[in-house]
């Protein structure tokens, strides 16, 4: 076999043109290679005929120097003609074969390919509802005039009600929501349509056993899939969101409580968040006390420290910080108030810790304990007073023998007179 341009050249270039048989003889009988590849070994006689099909050319065979003295007879040519038709319909079936193999085997592949996408996929729709199902999540699909052309299974869960009993329309949706709510569904399922955007809304909805449910709807258009009249079909996604409606309601109950509590007494309640040292709440008496707005504190965390007195103010700033770093503290300051008047405060600190028990916010409250110190710096002063009458009338007593006057005149304000008097009397 001959291969690259010699295949390609000379006589049988000819056979690939795609001439039906090439029958040759030397004129003198001596062999000779005109016309054949270099390197041919001479010849004397040659037979060549193309391997085709009707429209195709795919080779050519040819056979060189026969038996006897004539050359190649009309009967060998039919004979290497048969042949060359045999195998150019071998070659076909082979390339056919080759081809089917092909197209099997990457079949195979797409096969394969599919079924694990199908897997995938029907693995992926599973946890898609059993998500839902956690998730109190369900969908159904509109077409422009809302009749609903297909849901999910969670859907006729959420409602609480048999699928074959499912509402078929937006029209029968109504009939199954609050009352109170259907202007606001309306309202919101034309604003959505006029719009065609992305809209979402909140209502109550009855259950087949009676109860109420909140759900949360969002209303998002399906692109490229509009009517010709430019109308929209709709893919509609809700959710109960009972729980969190509950949730939300008693956290803002807890916050009232929390607020006419602090709102009502009359010592400063404070919250910080222990990361940031951010104020995250300061009760209205923090007015009343330091004489600055509670708003000063949200802007700047520290500008409470601004009121310290200054002979307490190193000190105090240091039991701050140490105690805040402890998310625990208690100590007594005195503040200056805008009026030049003199508060004293003892605060008190508190950790609150998440449920890893990591603390994130330090809570307490600072108490105005001025008339406390008053009162505690009078008990004092009486009672140095007591302790120094009862000294003085003693030394009176011991001098006469006899009582220099009744406590009660001792402790007036003759006390140093009547003590100077009767000690030179004594002596």
């Amino acid at each position: 076999m001959l291969r690259g341009e010699a295949g390609r050249t000379g006589l049988l270039a000819t056979l690939l043109s795609g001439r039906p048989v090439l029958r040759m003889r030397s004129a003198d009988g001596t062999p000779n290679a005109d016309g054949l590849p270099d390197g041919h070994p001479p010849v004397r006689d040659l037979l060549g005929i193309p391997v085709a099909s009707t429209d195709r050319v795919y080779g050519w065979m040819y056979f060189a120097d026969g038996r006897g003295e004539k050359g190649f007879s009309d009967e060998d040519v039919r004979v290497v003609n048969a042949m060359a038709r045999q195998l150019a319909v071998l070659y076909e079936n082979a390339m056919l074969y080759d081809a089917i193999q092909r197209h099997a085997a990457e079949l195979q592949v797409e096969m394969t390919e599919r079924r694990r996408t199908q897997e995938a996929l029907a693995q992926s729709e599973g946890g898609l509802h059993r998500a839902q199902i956690m998730a109190k999540l369900a969908h159904v699909i509109t077409d422009p005039d809302g009749a609903f052309e297909r849901w999910s299974e969670t859907l006729p869960q959420l409602i609480g009600i048999e699928p074959a009993r499912m509402p078929r329309s937006t029209r029968q949706w109504l009939d199954i929501l609050h009352p109170q709510d259907r202007a606001l569904f309306r309202a919101k399922s034309i604003e959505a349509g006029v719009k065609g955007v992305r809209t979402d809304v909140e209502y109550r909805l009855r259950r087949q056993d009676g109860g109420w449910i909140d759900v949360r709807q969002v209303m998002e258009p399906i692109e490229g899939q509009a009517s010709p009249d430019g109308k929209m079909r709709w893919f509609n996604t809700l959710q109960d969101v009972t729980e969190r409606k509950r949730t939300e309601q008693n956290l803002r109950d807890s916050e009232t409580r929390f607020r006419q509590m602090a709102e009502n007494i009359r010592d400063v309640f404070f919250l910080i968040d222990a990361e940031s040292n951010r104020v995250l709440y300061i009760s209205p008496a923090y007015e009343e006390i330091w004489g600055r707005s509670c708003e000063s504190v949200y802007a700047n965390a520290d500008s409470w420290t601004e009121a310290i007195h200054p002979e307490d103010r190193a000190a105090t700033y240091e039991r701050y910080k140490k105690g805040m770093a402890a998310a625990q503290f208690q100590y007594e300051y005195r503040i200056m108030r805008p009026d030049g008047s003199i508060r004293w405060i003892e605060a008190r600190g508190f950790p609150i810790r998440d449920e890893t028990g990591k603390v994130y916010r330090v809570t307490g409250v600072a108490e105005d304990i001025t008339e406390r110190k008053r009162a505690d710096e009078k008990i004092k002063r009486l009672n140095r007073a007591s302790m120094a009458s009862s000294s003085a009338y003693g030394i009176a007593t011991s001098c006469s023998g006899k009582p220099a006057g009744s406590l009660s005149r001792l402790g007036n304000s003759a006390w140093p007179g009547s003590v100077s008097w009767t000690a030179k009397r004594c002596w």
